[in-house]
């Protein structure tokens, strides 16, 4: 389970949203009434990234709880493909005649409406998504070519891809603590 800052109270194009609706939108959320898919820049058919199994508040901020997310989209998401979220809501839903969660969606190049969101921040323990020799080659010729490109020792280069994209370098060191690991036992 992973969760993501989705929303908060603010005055948007498709309405006003003050804390009370915004209370009232993750009181109403029931995932076992209506659950909402993940997606990808809005899409309304195709499959789903993932499920909302639950909303939340941390302060004014609505926080969803992700299940089942697909390790095609947390791929994405650590290159940098698809960072920021927006969400769909239902404008009135028969049941209540309040707005309901329709959908959260990552996006790619489009700016969200809301902004200032924290970016999603995966552990890979909690993911369960594991490091494979694709992406750690992939993390290596990253690091060569910026050694390359920039006249540096390749420490310095993997350096830098710390300090710019923490989840591809994280995920590298589980990986490679791993295989240390086995070849030790071994």
């Amino acid at each position: 389970m992973i969760e993501f800052e989705i929303f908060k109270p603010g005055i948007y194009p498709q309405g006003n949203w003050p804390i009370e609706k915004v209370r009232q939108l993750v009181a109403d959320y029931d995932a076992e009434f209506l659950e909402a898919p993940v997606t990808k820049d809005h899409a309304q058919d195709g499959s789903a990234f993932g499920w909302v199994s639950a909303l939340r508040l941390a302060g004014d901020i609505v926080v969803a709880a992700i299940r089942d997310f697909h390790p095609e989209l947390y791929q994405q998401y650590r290159f940098g493909e698809y960072r920021k979220r927006s969400i769909e809501v239902h404008p009135s839903l028969p049941e209540t005649g309040r707005p309901y969660l329709a959908a959260v969606t990552l996006l790619g190049a489009k700016t969200p409406v809301v902004r200032g969101l924290k970016d999603p921040q995966f552990s890979s323990r909690r993911t369960k998504l594991c490091f494979d020799y694709a992406e750690q080659h992939e993390f290596m010729r990253l690091a060569e070519r910026y050694a390359s490109e920039h006249d540096c020792k390749l420490g310095d280069a993997m350096s830098h891809i710390v300090k710019t994209r923490p989840m591809l370098h994280q995920d590298f060191l589980n990986w490679y603590n791993t295989k240390i690991g086995v070849a030790r036992r071994e």
